[in-house]
């Protein structure tokens, strides 16, 4: 059974003498960071068009397409590509 699907009471006693397995990196996948396109910080950072398009729930042509076009997607973010 799926972690998401349990019983919170369930998840919170598991967690009392266990820790959840942390996400290895993907060393394979293309850094994507998120800037704000009003003050150009570092939003957030992504560890692959995988883990944004999840994320956001866009796709990933349309994640290229932003990135290719340097356009702001949802007034909210703009995506460069980490090199």
């Amino acid at each position: 059974m799926r972690w998401e699907n349990l019983d919170s009471s369930l998840q919170e006693d598991f967690l009392i003498s266990n820790t959840l397995p942390i996400k290895p990196a993907n060393v394979r996948g293309t850094q994507i960071k998120a800037m704000d396109p009003i003050t150009n910080q570092l939003v957030k950072t992504f560890a692959s068009y995988i883990d944004l398009q999840k994320e956001l729930n866009i796709s990933i042509k349309t994640i290229k397409k932003l990135i290719e076009n340097n356009d702001i997607y949802d007034g909210k973010y703009r995506f460069v590509v980490n090199k």
